[in-house]
């Protein structure tokens, strides 16, 4: 019986997916200070149809963690970021913290957000607000994500202490499993999001919305995953943000399970982006050598992934422990395929950036440039990377 049920879930996890399709309505623009993005012939554009890429960091500021409390956004970051040459900062956001009792928004932690949002904008930064969920799910078991009334009270037990092992817990798993299984706290998450979307519907500076943080499969097979939990969900989450909200981009991820390819399922609907991660080499083995050879045939791979939703790539996050020996040969061999897969030889310049985890504590140390880059029309300027003068838990990719 066993092997019939796993011969059977094979058949399933490989048959040809299918696609999607999300309903929203088209956008109404309204006049902004800073240009409406949206994608047009698998890019990231302006109001005038040029081409953005969108190079920035991510900050945690607003994120629950209650272990390690993250460092706050001011003013002077939002400068730095900005004399330094970036566009963009990934804005880290709670569930927890929107929604902590159920069905009433906390309209305080959305007065915070929108705050750290002006401040970013007002230095021409713009903001992907992301749902961050960590691998332990929850405030309540000491990371990132779900509220403690979407959890399931079961033994919060995690004995390995590496930066993966979160998800392992009884208390994280369970939870994280009835989420993916059942309709019940999907529905929150789905108005929560609309909370979100109905504060910046008519900021332009909000480039859009990252629906959901690094979701991982298991105990559910990977592909069987995607193809009937992840993307039903990435087309139910935008259709309901639609609803309140069609101005901004979406933003969808691949699955983050080791170096596991996303089985992606086709979703048809304006203004998608891909906006998966590459890991690969620092929180993810093979640890980095100075050989970027497997870095670069996953750089590939997710604007594969990309193509086939089809989306233009933006690479969340990728990063690596600015304190570690080869911190240096792997931020350049990293932001090197970023940018390749950016310009008109790569990905056929349907990439459109991507954000470092994480900002520094430290931004007053000093930035670091690889200036023998010179821009091109086929190569886009190099990207600084701030490297802080000490490294802390804010500067390690450990999240």
């Amino acid at each position: 019986m066993l092997v019939l049920i796993v011969v059977v879930l094979t058949v399933i996890a490989y048959l040809p997916a299918g696609s999607l399709a999300a309903a929203v309505p088209p956008p109404h623009y309204g006049e902004a200070s800073m240009s409406w993005l949206r994608t047009n012939n698998g890019q990231i554009v302006d109001g005038s149809g040029r081409k953005v890429l969108l190079r920035g960091f991510n900050v945690a500021a607003l994120v629950s963690y209650p272990n390690d409390p993250p460092a706050p956004l001011g003013e002077m970051d939002a400068t730095l970021m900005q004399q330094a040459g970036f566009d963009v900062v990934r804005l880290g956001i709670d569930w927890a913290q929107l929604e902590p009792e159920r069905g009433r928004i906390n309209q305080a932690y959305l007065d915070r957000v929108t705050v750290a949002v002006s401040t970013l904008n007002r230095h021409g930064l713009y903001v992907i607000l992301d749902m961050h969920f960590r691998l332990g799910w929850s405030p309540r078991f000491g990371y990132s994500g779900a509220p403690a009334w979407a959890t399931i009270g079961v033994p919060n037990w995690n004995p390995l202490h590496e930066s993966w092992s979160p998800a392992l817990s009884p208390a994280a798993f369970t939870s994280d499993t009835y989420f993916w299984l059942s309709s019940d706290w999907k529905k929150d998450f789905y108005l929560t999001w609309q909370a979100v979307a109905t504060r910046f519907k008519d900021n332009a500076g909000v480039a859009g919305y990252d629906i959901f943080n690094e979701a991982h499969p298991l105990p559910i097979p990977p592909r069987i995953f995607e193809k009937f939990y992840l993307f039903p969900m990435f087309k139910d989450a935008i259709e309901a943000i639609g609803r309140v909200d069609s101005n901004h981009l979406f933003f969808i991820e691949g699955i983050l399970l080791l170096t596991m390819n996303t089985a992606v399922v086709p979703l048809k609907v304006s203004n998608l982006v891909y906006g998966t991660h590459v890991y690969e080499g620092s929180l993810v083995p093979p640890h980095w050598n100075g050989d970027s050879t497997f870095l670069r045939s996953r750089f590939q791979q997710r604007a594969r992934e990309a193509a086939e939703v089809p989306a233009p790539l933006w690479v969340g996050e990728l990063g690596y422990d600015l304190g570690a020996p080869g911190a240096t040969s792997y931020i350049d061999a990293a932001l090197d395929e970023a940018d390749d897969l950016a310009g008109p030889g790569g990905n056929g310049g349907k990439a459109g950036g991507g954000a470092w985890w994480t900002a520094p504590v430290s931004w007053s140390t000093r930035t670091t440039c690889a200036t023998s880059r010179v821009p091109t029309s086929s190569r886009p300027p190099r990207v600084c990377v701030p490297v802080a003068a000490t490294a802390s838990a804010e500067t390690s990719p450990s999240r």
